[in-house]
């Protein structure tokens, strides 16, 4: 689940050498340049304020990529695929780890685990990853507006550019919710409400990785992820598989125009990320580091 939220800042030496995870891809051919930039789910956009190389990108890009069209999502449709019809959290989870997942959804949603008994495990995760990635991070919440990544999507309908999804609603609820078992999500549920420290510390190495634009160090800290807590077939879907998957889509939408690729930034990450896969296949994938100053000139 710490995948879903890569990633934010954390300390004031961190906030004093911001950088924007933004790359410039060229060459093999292309007309124009595009551009990859690597989000953090929770972030609101008012954190792009101080990046107008960003903006920037965004504009002169005729297109735009995004994971998913969120705007497309059915509340109605999608809520029962998050149910169980035939067990319940309190059949699986042993008593401690009732009260303690109970104890903090209270603390954060100001509800108990008993009115979500029927929920998905991955479900309660999901909500309480969240909360904790807001506590872990102090400073995300002074960030604020929409969340970034359909704020993208807004921007991009609101000047009429054309959007392209990655993935498709369905997608990402079969592999969030439908393609583990409920027994596994449920030990993984179990794994994080007892390992919540753990968790914490190698969320914030990642977080200081993102807000200094380190590649490097953001795949240190995905890899720590993997070997402590995160099955590699688990792994391999939540990152490789998806990643092989849109680089069979992104090569031709660079070639038919330029395009702003915004997607999280752990899929930029690594030897089967963005970064990496495009550099294979003889692009130019430069990062764009200190430009903002001169921009805000």
């Amino acid at each position: 689940m710490l995948f879903a939220f890569l990633l934010t800042g954390w300390s004031l030496h961190a906030q004093q050498n911001r950088q924007p995870f933004l790359y410039k891809v060229s060459g093999k051919g292309l007309k124009e340049a595009s551009y990859l930039f690597g989000t953090y789910h929770l972030l609101g956009n008012s954190y792009l304020d101080a990046f107008p190389s960003v903006m920037r990108a965004f504009k002169e890009s005729k297109g735009v990529v995004i994971e998913v069209r969120l705007s497309q999502a059915d509340p109605y449709r999608l809520a029962p695929l998050m149910l169980m019809h035939d067990n319940s959290l309190s059949a699986m989870l042993d008593t401690a780890v009732y009260e303690a997942l109970s104890n903090d959804l209270h603390r954060f949603y100001g509800i108990r685990l008993q009115e979500l008994d029927q929920m998905k495990p991955a479900m309660v995760s999901t909500m309480l990853m969240a909360a904790y990635a807001r506590e872990w991070d102090s400073t995300v919440n002074q960030f604020k507006g929409k969340e970034i990544d359909a704020w993208f999507e807004l921007m991009a309908d609101s000047l009429k550019k054309p959007v392209t999804a990655l993935e498709s609603v369905d997608d990402q609820l079969k592999l969030l919710f439908l393609d583990t078992e409920e027994s596994k999500q449920a030990q993984d549920l179990i794994m994080l409400s007892r390992n919540i420290n753990r968790y914490g510390d190698n969320f914030r190495k990642m977080i200081h990785a993102y807000y200094v634009a380190d590649l490097d160090s953001l795949w240190a800290g995905v890899q720590d992820e993997v070997r402590d807590s995160m099955p590699m077939d688990a792994a391999r879907i939540m990152l490789d598989d998806r990643n092989n998957a849109w680089m069979q889509q992104l090569p031709a939408l660079m070639r038919g125009s330029s395009q702003f690729v915004a997607v999280g930034a752990a899929h930029l990450a690594g030897p089967s990320g963005l970064v990496a896969a495009l550099r294979r296949q003889g692009y130019a994938v430069e990062p764009m580091r200190g430009q903002d100053a001169q921009l805000q000139k």
